[in-house]
């Protein structure tokens, strides 16, 4: 069966590989991960078939000072807001 495999480096890079594997998607998980070519990456993501995917970086236009506006959006679980005791 094909699948495509999306693994994460340990700096967050993804990449993207299309791989061949068994059809039992346990096993498959194992081959694929065993067969990266990184070594320093993790599989996160096993999609059946072949996917064409995008990473935001992949599709956006806009200039790398207007990033920080999608980084300010991500949840800080080190916000006060989320280490008070519940009432």
């Amino acid at each position: 069966m094909i699948y495509t495999a999306v693994f994460q480096d340990n700096e967050g890079k993804f990449t993207f590989e299309t791989r061949v594997s068994s059809h039992d998607r346990s096993t498959a998980w194992h081959e694929v991960h065993n067969q990266r070519g990184e070594k320093n990456s993790c599989l996160v993501l096993l999609i059946d078939g072949q996917a064409t995917l995008r990473t935001f970086d992949d599709v956006s236009e806009a200039p790398q000072q207007d990033l920080k506006l999608y980084d300010d959006m991500l949840v800080d679980s080190s916000d006060p807001v989320f280490l008070q005791e519940k009432e």
